[in-house]
C-alpha cells in the first residue's frame, strides 16, 4: 500500500462532517494530512437535476501541475441534507477505488 493511500484512508477515517449548507462559505480545506487533504471546492452550492449540491474533493497535497489533476476522490453531497458519516466516508472510499464521482442524495 502506498503512503498516499494510507494517508487517504487516515483522513477519510478522521472526516466528521455529515452535512453542508447550501449557503455555507466554500472553497476551503476542511481537513489536512501530510500527503492529502479534503477540500470544499465551490464558493457556494451548484444546481443539478433541480437540487443543490456541494463538491467535496480528496486531493493530493502537492502543487498542481497543468494536465495532471490532484484529485483522488470526489463526493457530491446534496446540501442542507444530513447523511450518516459512514455513508460519507464510504463515498470517498468508493470514489477513490473506482475513479468515479459519487453523488449522495436522500430518497423521497
Amino acid at each position: 500500500m502506498t503512503e498516499q493511500r494510507k494517508s487517504a484512508e487516515i483522513i477519510i477515517a478522521d472526516f466528521k462532517r455529515d452535512s453542508f449548507g447550501c449557503n455555507e462559505p466554500g472553497q476551503r480545506t476542511l481537513l489536512l494530512h501530510k500527503e492529502v487533504r479534503i477540500d470544499l471546492q465551490d464558493p457556494r452550492s451548484f444546481p443539478n437535476g433541480g437540487k443543490n449540491w456541494r463538491n467535496l474533493q480528496l486531493q493530493q497535497n502537492v502543487p498542481r501541475v497543468p494536465g495532471f489533476p490532484n484529485t483522488v476522490a470526489t463526493v457530491l453531497i446534496r446540501c442542507d441534507k444530513q447523511f450518516p458519516i459512514r455513508i460519507v466516508r464510504d463515498a470517498f472510499v468508493r470514489s477513490m477505488t473506482k475513479c468515479a464521482k459519487m453523488w449522495l442524495d436522500v430518497s423521497p
